[in-house]
Order: C-alpha cells, then sequence, then structure tokens
C-alpha cells in the first residue's frame, strides 16, 4: 500500500528558494516547513510560466501534510489551516506533484478541513444534503481571507489571473482521477462566480459537492 510505505525523499529536481519566496510579499507566510519536501520536486520553471492556481482540501495541518508527503510522492506548494495561518512547503519555482494535469503550470493550495461534529469531509456520499456538505466540508472565515490575500500576492508574481478559467479546483482537471476537492466551496469568497463554477464542475467529481 504506498500510503503506508514510507517512499524514500531524494534530491528532487528543483531547490526551493527562501530569498524568492519572501520577495515582495504582501501577506504573512510561515516558512517552517519550506523546503522539506524539495525532493518531491520533478522540475523547476520560471514564475511567468505559471498560470494556474489550484486549490486542494483535505484533514491535515501543515504540519500533517508535512509528514505524510516525507512518505508519499505528493506534495503542495502551501497550506491554510483553519486560523487562516498560511504555511509555505516550497517555492513556487519548483513543480511539485499535487494535480495531474496541473503540476508543470500550476500552484497547489492545501485548505485544511477538520471533522464537524465527527463527520468527515471525505466520507460523505453524493447522496448526503446540501447542509451536511457545507458543515462538514466548509472553510472557515480565516481561510477564505487569507485564500484571497494569498492569490493577490501569486498573481502579482506569476501569469495566473483571477479568472474562474485559472483558480480552479482539483476535480475541475482532467487528470483528477476521481478527487472531489475543494468541497463546498464557495467561489464568492475569492471573488469568483459559483454557478459558473457549477457549470465547468459538470461531469467532474466535485459537481454535486457545490450546495451553493
Amino acid at each position: 500500500d504506498q500510503q503506508k510505505q514510507a517512499v524514500p525523499i531524494t534530491k528532487g529536481a528543483c531547490v526551493s528558494d527562501r530569498a524568492l519566496a519572501e520577495k515582495n510579499r504582501s501577506t504573512p507566510i510561515n516558512f517552517s516547513f519550506f523546503g522539506q519536501v524539495d525532493g518531491r520536486a520533478y522540475g523547476k520553471r520560471a514564475l511567468n510560466a505559471i498560470t494556474k492556481i489550484v486549490i486542494h482540501n483535505g484533514g491535515y495541518t501543515a504540519k500533517g501534510n508535512n509528514d505524510t508527503w516525507q512518505k508519499r510522492p505528493a506534495a503542495a506548494h502551501y497550506t491554510i489551516q483553519r486560523d487562516g495561518i498560511i504555511f509555505q512547503h516550497a517555492g513556487e519555482e519548483c513543480v511539485v506533484p499535487h494535480a495531474p494535469g496541473g503540476n508543470k503550470e500550476g500552484i497547489g493550495i492545501e485548505i485544511n478541513i477538520d471533522k464537524a461534529n465527527g463527520t468527515s469531509c471525505n466520507s460523505l456520499k453524493s447522496s448526503s444534503k446540501p447542509e451536511d456538505v457545507k458543515s462538514a466540508c466548509s472553510p472557515t472565515a480565516a481561510q477564505y481571507a487569507a485564500l484571497t490575500k494569498l492569490i493577490d500576492d501569486i498573481i502579482k508574481r506569476t501569469s495566473a489571473k483571477r479568472v474562474a478559467e485559472q483558480i480552479v479546483g482539483h476535480c475541475e482537471l482532467g487528470d483528477s482521477n476521481g478527487h472531489g476537492d475543494p468541497r463546498a466551496f464557495d467561489w464568492t469568497q475569492i471573488g469568483l462566480d459559483n454557478n459558473t463554477k457549477k457549470t465547468m464542475a459538470k461531469g467532474h467529481a466535485c459537481s454535486w459537492y457545490l450546495p451553493f
């Protein structure tokens, strides 16, 4: 089982540049785990080659993600915790495996989703009531605010724009392999339109997770 067996960290194809990561930032970033998943990188790119921001969600904090990625061939650039603190794991110039179909041109952002009343977001089925999906899967107001600021930061440095085609959920990518995240995500909180996103998600694993 790949999730149980450790996959050794080896020297990656990119070394995260701390000076570049700190340059012209307009929002606070926690660098506690910065560069620790560089062994998962498989390429390096210019920042102007970045055209997508890919939003994920899962049950792990930044430390949980960092620990998990030490054992699995996966990583993302950022984690935003429930309190809105943003952790950067890898330099944006590094290509890391967070979303097949969106790795080379995308920056991966993990939104930490905790259990709600003992219910895990990932355990819900398509027959779940919309209110139950919202309760178990919605980001906090602090996470939405932090994500908005982080997107502003990323747009300043890259070719990504605040448009529905370039700020996407993991599930919208063609090779998402059944991933349904981000679940119960209110796109209006980051300046996009929910109806547009519902149309874009049609036929993908997250289509029933958009009860807004």
